[in-house]
């Protein structure tokens, strides 16, 4: 399988997950944050916390957001 870019042309995106996700539109970035067990979202312009998820119970170590940015998969 051949390495692709994780943004591709006219906006589509692959499916990939890591600590820290960007959303596509570039303006959120969602951050696994293990030692405190949740996951927040970045304002990338404001560089503030927008929301987060909290006690998740699992310490989350990466996640994925779906291409609309209305949902979160999150690996613990």
């Amino acid at each position: 399988m051949a390495a692709t870019s994780a943004f591709a042309g006219g906006g589509a995106r692959h499916f990939k997950s890591g600590a820290v996700q960007l959303g596509d539109d570039g303006r959120t970035a969602w951050v696994a944050n293990e030692l405190a067990d949740l996951v927040a979202s970045v304002d990338t312009r404001s560089q503030q916390v927008s929301r987060h998820l909290s006690q998740l119970g699992c310490g989350p170590v990466a996640l994925s957001v779906s291409s609309d940015g209305d949902r979160i998969w999150v690996a613990c």
